[in-house]
Formats: C-alpha cells, sequence, structure tokens
C-alpha cells in the first residue's frame, strides 16, 4: 500500500515529551518509513503492576504486530511478530529500535535477559 502522514496521540510523562516528539519525527522522516498505526503509553495498570506504563515512561507501539512473549512461547498480548513478512512488526535492525536507542531508550525485544518475556511492542525509558 501507500503510506501517508497521520496524526496520533497518546499520554506520557511530561518529562519525555519532548523525546517523544524528536524519536517518532526521526522516525516519520527515517528513509525506511516504518508505518505506524497504533501507540499507547501511559496506562494504570494498579498499584502492584511492574513496569512503566503507571509512570508514563514507556510506549508501546502497533501492538497487534509485536506481541508480548514468555521464554516458552505463550503469548500474553499481541498475536504476532514477524519482521520482513508483516510491515508492521518492529524488525530488531530498523529505524524504530536504532531510533529509541539513539535516545537511550530500551527495546523489550531484546533489552532484557534471554529467560525473560520479549515485548515486541514495548519501548521504556528506564528499561522495566
Amino acid at each position: 500500500g501507500i503510506k501517508t502522514p497521520s496524526q496520533l496521540t497518546f499520554s506520557i510523562n511530561a518529562a519525555l515529551a519532548q523525546d517523544m516528539a524528536a524519536i517518532f519525527t526521526e522516525i516519520f522522516h527515517d528513509p525506511e518509513q516504518f508505518p505506524i498505526y497504533h501507540i499507547s503509553g501511559y496506562d494504570w495498570r494498579g498499584d502492584s503492576a511492574k513496569g512503566e506504563h503507571n509512570c508514563g515512561t514507556a510506549v508501546d507501539i502497533n501492538y497487534i504486530e509485536n506481541y508480548q512473549v514468555s521464554p516458552e512461547g505463550v503469548i500474553y498480548a499481541g498475536e504476532c511478530w514477524l519482521p520482513g513478512e508483516n510491515p508492521w512488526s518492529i524488525p530488531p535492525d530498523g529505524s524504530v529500535v536504532r531510533i529509541f536507542n539513539a535516545h537511550g531508550y530500551t527495546w523489550g525485544g531484546n533489552g532484557w535477559p534471554d529467560h525473560s518475556p520479549k515485548d515486541y511492542m514495548h519501548f521504556s525509558y528506564l528499561g522495566v
């Protein structure tokens, strides 16, 4: 298909707003032109929830095509992760990971130990 510019709105910690504007501007202007149709940021997941969504310091991108999966293959969220086949799946060597990493963010696809779940949609400021 043809990629066209659009606008998405999501909530993020105010301290990271300029970072996010710069990151998504770079992704938009990168020659890869990675397609993004969904972004979520701040999401209160309860007092006992681990992770950075409660603080607004993490974002998820294209949640259906970039699943969260256990080391045993149990899918917790999303449906697949097929970089190279599915244009909305985030490739580990692609512009989205490269740009977030350049700004100091961790990608859940390779930022945690091998025995941990992988979260291919997840980018976080503190690495959680």
